[in-house]
């Protein structure tokens, strides 16, 4: 008798060991809460890994800018984290009402 939980299947477990790998070479790549932030120039250099490995195109290809007008407003941590994740939103949903 064939179970019928698609849960049960081998690609089903191989899809699961898929994500969680994926997700295991993100956490390696980002830092721990515990350990101390990496220096300007490695958080710069390991950002777009970590902006492509979560998917987020908008963010990696116009972080910079934003950042820039951050610190020239003299924006808060928050207000740019805001902003940015607003804009990938936006961008998000302009390409779903496009398909």
């Amino acid at each position: 008798m064939r179970d019928t939980d698609p849960r049960s299947g081998l690609q089903y477990r191989r899809r699961c060991k898929q994500r969680v790998d994926h997700w295991a070479s993100a956490a390696a790549l980002a830092p721990s809460l515990n350990q101390p932030c990496p220096r300007p120039q490695a958080a710069e250099a390991g950002l777009p890994i970590l902006l492509r490995q979560l998917r987020w195109a908008w963010i990696r290809s116009h972080w910079q800018k934003i950042a820039s007008q951050a610190e020239g407003e003299g924006w808060s941590p928050s207000q740019f984290i805001y902003t940015l994740s607003e804009q990938e939103m936006e961008q998000r949903q302009q390409a779903r009402q496009q398909r």
